[in-house]
């Protein structure tokens, strides 16, 4: 099983596809983003350093450490890196972020296992811990809590925060891809613990709905609504339940 992993990991190396809306910008409160493709990458800004949510395609890196630069943000200010899936279109770049920021990198323990060994163009990066279902980051006055959700990749994490926005707590979901691979059939037992993580999203009720590829939850669209006031695009408790329907709807459809 770890091997077919591997195999989808090197598909999926060329996977991202540049996005109009490369730019970037708040999302909300301390939440921005700074990813170039359909791979979303995320910067959350706490007093005590930033906090780096996937790290983009190797290809990617320049643009995303420009972005970086350009909200007024230091990469070396990033005190931890995690990650939503380890496949190569969320993961070229942890390499090199950890490397130069010392940041401490977090990551479910079954996609550690895809991480340790290097992979083509993608040296193993020390992972500093690895993220039990449940777990807790704290940093900075924030809480994020892990959710470990099987889909694009056997560790696939979810990770959910609050944030407060005019005056106001918003929760936030960062969803993890649950589309299961197109050329991975499970047997029954398999099929059983990614069913599960459906009944996990269908136990959260998030205010602002992001996930870890744009096309998930209509990222360009929303990037084009956005406005400095008046209601924010990415607040969205209706397309998170649709979102669930739909997905689960798809597993359901790929295992019969």
């Amino acid at each position: 099983m770890r091997r077919a992993w591997l195999v989808l990991f090197l598909v999926l190396a060329h996977s991202a596809t540049a996005t109009p809306a490369a730019e970037p910008f708040r999302v909300i409160a301390n939440i921005y983003s700074i990813g170039v493709s359909d791979a979303t990458v995320f910067l959350i800004a706490t007093p005590k350093g930033l906090v780096l949510l996937n790290t983009g395609a190797a290809g990617e890196e320049a643009k995303i450490r420009a972005n970086i630069k350009k909200l007024g943000f230091d990469l070396g200010d990033v005190k931890i890196i995690l990650v939503s899936q380890a496949d190569a279109a969320h993961v070229g770049n942890l390499y090199s972020f950890r490397r130069e920021t010392g940041a401490r990198l977090m990551v479910s323990d079954a996609d550690a296992r895809l991480l340790i060994h290097p992979v083509e163009k993608f040296p193993a990066p020390v992972i500093d811990q690895t993220i039990a279902d449940g777990d807790h980051v704290a940093i900075g006055g924030l809480i994020f809590t892990a959710h470990v959700t099987p889909g694009s990749t056997p560790g696939c994490t979810t990770w959910t925060t609050t944030v407060r926005w005019e005056r106001k707590p918003f929760a936030v979901v960062f969803a993890c891809d649950p589309t299961l691979p197109a050329a991975l059939k499970l047997g029954e037992d398999s099929r059983a613990t990614y069913r599960h993580t459906f009944e996990v999203f269908r136990t959260m009720q998030p205010d602002v709905f992001l996930a870890a590829r744009g096309s998930l939850f209509d990222f360009e669209g929303k990037a084009a609504k956005r406005t400095e006031k008046g209601t924010n695009p990415f607040v969205d408790r209706d397309g998170w339940k649709k979102f669930v329907d739909e997905t689960e709807a798809r597993f359901n459809a790929s295992q019969k």
